[in-house]
């Protein structure tokens, strides 16, 4: 029986390693799964979704989404320090936010980043 941070997958387990979230002033979270030797993280808040994935340097946007430069940072930052494969999943909506809410999200996304930078070397 698997406990609830594992999920079975096909070809293998999806485990969550690592979360943290923010709930004020804006609920955003980052979780860092593992998938055999692979790792996938998922940067989510307000009305979750998949508005951008980035992997090997490089990202794919869903148009009219936005979170294509943080997805492409969190890859690239966590790449260099996670090893192995690592594929980001960034999707976070607040409708209306105005530039500075927006740089509080991200800011508050960078510093759930930093945060598991710290921590993976004991994951």
């Amino acid at each position: 029986m698997l406990d609830n941070t594992q999920k079975a997958v096909k070809g293998g387990i999806l485990q969550l390693l690592w979360h943290q979230a923010y709930e004020v002033p804006f609920n955003v979270s980052l979780s860092l799964y593992q998938l055999g030797r692979d790792y996938l993280v998922v940067a989510a808040g307000g009305d979750a979704h998949i508005g951008a994935v980035a992997f090997d340097g490089q990202v794919n946007v869903l148009s009219p989404h936005k979170e294509g430069p943080l997805a492409l940072e969190l890859q690239q930052q966590l790449a260099g320090i996670i090893g192995g494969s690592v594929a980001v999943v960034a999707g976070i909506h607040y409708p209306g936010l105005q530039p500075d809410q927006i740089k509080q999200v991200v800011d508050l996304v960078t510093q759930l980043a930093g945060s598991l930078k710290r921590d993976f070397p004991s994951l």
